[in-house]
């Protein structure tokens, strides 16, 4: 989980990314608590012929803790798509302000 801190502009710019943290502070909960009631699935050598209860609850964690992952996987994706064109749009930003800006640097230097 990224230990990163949202800023005011980023949400300015990009209100979801405050509840896609939210969301992802959820996910990182909801691991832990898998975790902890499973710790059977922490071991190297869980074996779900020993209890076949405990196995299919165990089964039904391990498929919740892979949808975690990939819902946390994609919203990464998305926050590092936002940046992406966040980055172009500010580079076309400098671009134009470098054409704006232009006269009035030749003129005061």
């Amino acid at each position: 989980m990224s230990a990163h801190r949202l800023t005011p502009m980023e949400l300015a710019d990009h209100p979801a990314l405050g509840v896609l943290m939210v969301i992802r502070q959820g996910l990182h909960v909801a691991h832990l608590a898998l975790c902890a009631a499973h710790p059977d699935l922490l071991e190297k050598d869980f074996n779900p012929a020993v209890d076949p209860h405990a196995a299919a609850a165990s089964a039904y964690a391990m498929a919740l803790m892979s949808q975690i992952r990939a819902l946390e996987e994609t919203i990464q994706s998305y926050r590092m798509t936002l940046e992406r064109i966040g980055r172009s749009e500010d580079l076309e930003e400098d671009d134009d302000d470098d054409e704006e800006e232009e006269p009035f640097r030749s003129r005061c230097w």
